[in-house]
């Protein structure tokens, strides 16, 4: 979370984790995480995947790839997403996570805080 270079993050986690995985997930979608949507600009998602799927190349993994979205980008980007995903060997993109563009309709007095049920759960054990 206050990683400085969310690339190579996923870049070491591709090498950690390529040959003990079934496969390995590309999470663009974290609300929680600040700027890490930014990699659903199409020049930043390109650079991700084709680094990430360069690195699973120089290990000879044959590893699927998935891509998890936000439920939140413009209706005007899922063609481009899905263009990059295509060309880009992506095996699957799953499409849910925690939405930002509701919160004005929760109840809840805890609607503004980041993250969903399970965030706070983990943010708690670790203030213990």
């Amino acid at each position: 979370k206050e990683t400085e270079n969310q690339k190579n993050d996923f870049l070491l986690c591709v090498k950690n984790f390529f040959d003990i995985a079934d496969y390995l997930t590309i999470n663009i979608s974290s609300p929680n995480t600040e700027k890490l949507r930014d990699f659903h600009n199409d020049e930043k998602l390109i650079s991700l995947v084709q680094s990430i799927n360069l690195a699973k190349n120089n290990l000879k993994s044959k590893i699927p790839i998935m891509l998890k979205i936000s439920p939140d980008i413009d209706d005007s980007s899922i063609e481009k997403t899905s263009e990059i995903a295509i060309n880009n060997s992506i095996s699957a993109l799953i499409l849910t996570n925690t939405s930002d563009a509701n919160r004005e309709s929760l109840n809840d007095p805890q609607k503004n805080e980041n993250g969903g049920p399970f965030q706070k759960l983990i943010e708690s054990l670790f203030k213990k």
